[in-house]
């Protein structure tokens, strides 16, 4: 069944758009990619993976594709705030598993996008959950003198 908001030429324009921009990957990925990005527009936000997927995207009822086929970095900043310190954290990359490889080596190559950006001068600490710190992601550190994990 196709849904009434895949048919305005807006969204076809956007769509057609963002395909040239994830050239490189499959259709289905494109697809699923772009029907995440429509959903955050639409919703106003993005609270979860689940959260858009349960009420945004088309699926068939498999629970395949919650937040296990995604590998997320967060960028979080201390700010001082009424007498306490909080973390104003900002999304920087999402990018969907395709099994070309692992979810380690597509973490660590964002956050070497990352630590590109914000360069040597600024100190730096990654913090993951636990299923995170093995193979690619504990040789950053060595790599980087400021990154600290």
């Amino acid at each position: 069944m196709k849904s009434l908001y895949t048919q305005t030429s807006i969204i076809s324009k956007l769509k057609k758009a963002f395909f040239q921009i994830f050239s490189n990957e499959g259709n289905h990925t494109k697809n699923h990619l772009f029907d995440l990005l429509l959903s955050v527009l639409c919703l106003n936000g993005f609270s979860s993976v689940n959260y858009n997927f349960e009420h945004f995207i088309r699926h068939n009822g498999s629970n395949y594709l919650y937040g296990h086929c995604f590998v997320s970095i967060m960028l979080s900043i201390p700010v001082y705030d009424q007498g306490k310190i909080r973390y104003l954290s900002i999304p920087v990359g999402y990018r969907m598993w395709t099994k070309e490889e692992t979810k380690l080596a597509m973490a660590a190559d964002m956050v070497k996008e990352v630590m590109e950006i914000i360069g040597s001068k600024r100190n730096v600490c990654l913090c993951c959950d636990s299923w995170y710190p093995k193979a690619e992601i504990t040789e950053l550190p060595q790599q980087y003198d400021n990154l600290d994990l």
